[in-house]
């Protein structure tokens, strides 16, 4: 019988998550600096195109400018809080979401309040291992959250080990662990 890894994902746990992929996916880095840039070049504009090409309002636009370039990293953490609440409250998640995980020869297999999924190997694109979360990248943007804290290290241990022990035996594991 395969071993059967159960914990609980609140909120917090995938406010994590989503500050994980803020700070590591080289794609979402590269559109909220873009962004970031944007917005922080926005008051420049303005105050030159509405105040003209004078000392004052061009200071003013760059002061502003600078005040925004510095505030965004504090936009995007209270951001993304926002969004994660604002979903799990749309889902109508409890508090502490039930969660079971197993490995079998099909796959990864997960089950929670809303549904059972199998997820075929080569579709885990590789394993993140953070000091408070493991996360099983599945794509760019979905994983799958274990907190540490919620899970016997022993088990997650041996869960992570059997896990990787598989993933190697899938030709199409896009990165391995």
């Amino acid at each position: 019988m395969p071993q059967v890894l159960t914990f609980t994902v609140n909120e917090a746990d995938m406010i994590a998550f989503n500050r994980y992929l803020v700070a590591t996916n080289p794609r979402l880095k590269q559109t909220y600096l873009i962004m970031r840039g944007g917005f922080a070049l926005l008051p420049v504009f303005f105050m030159v195109l509405y105040g003209g090409w004078h000392s004052y309002t061009v200071t003013l636009g760059v002061l502003l400018g600078v005040l925004i370039w510095f505030l965004w990293p504090l936009f995007l953490r209270s951001s993304t809080t926002r969004t994660v609440r604002r979903t799990r409250r749309l889902q109508e998640a409890p508090a502490e979401d039930p969660f079971q995980v197993w490995l079998d020869d099909w796959g990864l297999h997960s089950n929670t309040r809303l549904a059972a999924t199998t997820i075929w190997y080569h579709v885990v694109q590789s394993i993140a291992d953070t000091p408070e979360y493991v996360y099983i990248l599945l794509g760019p943007m979905q994983a799958l959250v274990i907190p540490k804290n919620k899970v016997a290290p022993a088990d997650l241990g041996q869960f992570l080990a059997e896990l990787r022990r598989r993933l190697p035996a899938c030709p199409y594991t896009a990165t391995g662990t």
